[in-house]
């Protein structure tokens, strides 16, 4: 079973790619707003924002592996 902490750092990281495609829209958005390009910008910022999402979640799990090995090598140092 999760415990609390490992439950938050999964909320947080939903939070960080949510808000990487909040900001895409909304870049988009004003993008749009100042050149007057319709859907284009809000399209383009959307894909940057969950290109920008994935990349932080893409870390995060690089991180935990690493976290996960050195853990890992203290318990079983025969392996």
């Amino acid at each position: 079973m999760a415990t609390v902490h490992e439950t938050s750092r999964g909320f947080d990281n939903g939070y960080d790619f949510f808000g990487s495609l909040l900001a895409g829209f909304l870049l988009g958005y004003g993008a749009d707003w100042l050149f007057d390009s319709a859907p284009i910008g809000v399209i383009i910022g959307i894909v940057i924002g969950a290109a920008a999402g994935f990349y932080k979640l893409y870390m995060v799990a690089q991180n935990a592996e690493e976290e996960w090995n050195k853990t890992r090598t203290k318990r079983w140092p025969h392996d």
